[in-house]
């Protein structure tokens, strides 16, 4: 139901303004993996030691589902212990040369240690030593996020949030360049070292809309004082 969705984050949530690219994951991924996942917690009733969740919902963990509310009972709600987080870095990234390649490497893509990307995004991506490393998120709102980032000799960082353009990113105040991998998720390189990294969504459109309403408003506010103005004038020559 969009209850779930309502009161949290949810994988499949609905939403008017949902991406074509991500519809087309859920048909094609995440729709036969919940169902499989779910069959699997509700014949282990609950304990997820006895679920193969890496292997079974790649998917899922790349996007970091880490609640599933399963069974008929109200209140059947298990943490999932296979979710990738919301960062990690990858040891290894492979390009392919459409999105029909990029989603058939995912059948059998390992998401916590390697990607693959779009060959279009090679010069974001490529060239890193791909070290491994931490990614913390440290705030969360609608249009900015900000992490602590840590790799000894710098790689590739995947988050697990949709790529989507208009986010802008910056490593340390300064700008940097955002890729997407697996089909739907931002990725980045990391220089090695400790980092703070923040992504915020500022598309040219928005500044522009915004300028246009607050001229529209002031305009509003100057007419309304103009007739007020006017109105008393009227009636001060009236008297």
């Amino acid at each position: 139901s969009n209850r779930t969705s309502y009161f949290h984050q949810s994988v499949g949530g609905y939403n008017p303004a949902k991406l074509h690219r991500f519809q087309d994951l859920i048909d094609r991924k995440i729709a036969q993996e919940i169902k499989t996942f779910a069959a699997y917690i509700n014949d282990a009733e609950g304990d997820m030691s006895k679920v193969p969740g890496d292997s079974i919902a790649p998917v899922l963990n790349m996007l970091n589902a880490k609640y599933v509310i399963f069974g008929n009972r109200e209140n059947q709600v298990v943490m999932n212990p296979y979710a990738n987080g919301n960062g990690w870095f990858v040891g290894k990234i492979d390009f392919a040369k459409d999105a029909d390649a990029e989603m058939l490497a995912m059948q059998t893509l390992d998401t916590k240690s390697a990607a693959v990307a779009d060959e279009r995004f090679r010069q974001v991506l490529d060239g890193s030593p791909l070290d491994s490393g931490s990614v913390e998120l440290k705030t969360r709102e609608a249009n900015k996020l900000t992490y602590e980032v840590t790799t000894g000799r710098g790689g590739v960082a995947v988050f697990s949030e949709v790529y989507y353009p208009g986010w802008e990113a910056s490593i340390d105040g300064k700008p940097s360049e955002l890729g997407r991998v697996n089909y739907i998720l931002r990725a980045m390189r990391i220089p090695a070292g400790k980092h703070v990294v923040e992504l915020r969504y500022e598309p040219a459109s928005v500044a522009t809309s915004e300028t246009v309403a607050f001229v529209a408003i002031g305009v509003m506010l100057l007419v309304f004082v103009l007739a007020v103005f006017f109105s008393v004038r009227r009636g001060r020559k009236e008297k």
